[in-house]
């Protein structure tokens, strides 16, 4: 069932039914109230004739309703009024013009008061009463009673046809409301699903139109927005990631093979043989390195973030031990400062790597004879890793930009570009975040903050 109908449905079909549906059963409730009243007006008429039926100190009834000085006033809203004998003989009657039978059954006498319903032939019938009434000798008679059923028919009659007024006034109010809201929310689906089904095709250009009702299509067009944007961010930047990872891999690749082509074009001694081989020696390494990265990045995203409690200084002092052989070649110092033993909630592997790529960073900018500090702190909110370096330091404007993928601003480094990265993705990763300060020592200090309880797998 299409959406527009299923709204027609639900909004203006099945309302107008129930509405019908109740019109129907006021009815019925206001037309048994009528007869209600009716009746006590019956009873309460007939209470006033039967007490003064044979005041007269007669044995002949009379009916008072024919004396009162209201006259005709009261002739079209009182009920015809008729006394019969104790053989059954009409004996009075008000009004003189009334018709009732002139011969009435007496099996009534005796008997409690009786209200019945006379269907009329032509007519909306009558509600008659009958009232066993004694004589001051005794004698039983028969006071009838017998209000025309008219008014309650016409009053009934006026409130089916307001009733039906109403509801048709309100079926077509109903009607006319879903149809202009079922296709203004259809519309807006309608939009939603054209953008998820480009979307699906690879069109990520264009955000799903504007949409400012404040509902709950309004906050899921919102979130599809935001997906949309972080999407297409995500596709620049593995398309950026690619086109630089190419761009950084046909560099040396080019250079080799410029080497062994210029190598190959006549015979060589061996002086220069060897002076290619280790150009191409050094390119090997670069590739090597850059594959490296590249996989870590890779294992980066594709690790299994569950986060054990563990030991953090622990870890650190791995790291520092497993490059203590690459300090010592380039004179510089691992310092390790903070608590013995730092217990926190962290994807062990990818805290490893972090210390990997900072200590690298660290040694290769380091001078000769100077330190690398490598400092853990703790904090109510959790953690951080801190690496400081007596380097040249990164200047405040790149200091955001050294976190791109292949952002080298010294080409003579010899890194890959990724370090950063890969470090900043695995704070983000923890819920934390990294950042760039000037270090105590002059140089770069790396911070990489880690939170109590880490947003696994962000």
């Amino acid at each position: 069932m299409k959406l527009s109908t299923r709204l027609l449905l639900f909004g203006a079909a099945v309302p107008s039914c129930l509405l019908l549906w109740g019109f129907g059963a006021a009815g019925l409730l206001f037309d048994e109230m009528l007869m209600e009243s009716l009746d006590r007006a019956l009873l309460a008429q007939a209470a006033v004739e039967s007490v003064g039926l044979f005041d007269t100190g007669t044995s002949r009834p009379h009916l008072h309703i024919g004396r009162t000085p209201l006259g005709e006033d009261v002739t079209d809203t009182s009920a015809a009024s008729a006394v019969y004998g104790p053989d059954g003989h009409l004996i009075a009657l008000y009004p003189p013009n009334a018709a009732v039978p002139a011969h009435i059954s007496v099996d009534a006498l005796g008997m409690a008061p009786r209200l019945r319903t006379l269907v009329g032939k032509s007519g909306p019938g009558e509600r008659e009463l009958l009232l066993t009434v004694r004589s001051p000798e005794g004698v039983s008679h028969l006071l009838r009673l017998a209000a025309s059923l008219e008014h309650v028919s016409e009053t009934m009659l006026l409130y089916y046809q307001t009733a039906a007024v109403a509801a048709i006034l309100v079926t077509l109010l109903l009607l006319g409301l879903q149809i202009w809201h079922s296709r203004r929310l259809a519309g807006r689906l309608h939009d939603l699903a054209d953008h998820m089904d480009r979307m699906r095709r690879g069109d990520l250009n264009a955000v799903p139109p504007v949409d400012t009702q404040g509902d709950v299509i309004s906050e899921l067009r919102e979130s599809i927005a935001d997906a949309t944007i972080r999407l297409r961010a995500s596709r620049d930047a593995a398309q950026r990631f690619l086109a630089d990872a190419a761009h950084e891999l046909r560099t040396p690749l080019a250079a080799m093979n410029t080497d062994i082509d210029v190598t190959l074009r006549r015979e060589r001694d061996p002086a220069e043989l060897r002076e290619t081989l280790v150009r191409v020696r050094e390119e090997v390494a670069r590739l090597t390195r850059l594959a490296r990265d590249l996989l870590d990045g890779a294992a980066t995203r594709n690790t299994n973030w569950d986060c054990p409690l563990g030991d953090a200084a622990d870890t650190v002092a791995q790291a520092l031990h497993a490059h203590q052989a690459v300090a010592d070649v380039h004179a510089v110092t691992l310092v390790q400062r903070g608590p013995a033993r730092l217990l926190a909630r962290f994807q062990p592997e990818a805290l490893r790597q972090v210390v990997d790529n900072l200590v690298t960073n660290a040694i290769r900018y380091a001078p000769a004879g100077t330190e690398v500090r490598v400092e853990l702190e703790e904090w109510s909110g959790g953690w951080l890793l801190a690496v400081d370096d007596a380097g040249p330091g990164v200047a405040p404007e790149d200091r955001e930009d050294v976190f791109e993928p292949f952002h080298r601003k010294d080409r003579s480094g010899g890194g890959t570009g990724l370090g950063l990265a890969i470090v900043r993705d695995v704070a983000r990763r923890h819920g934390g975040r990294a950042r760039i300060e000037t270090s105590v020592l002059g140089g770069a200090r790396v911070v990489v903050e880690f939170p109590r309880e880490p947003a696994v797998g962000s």
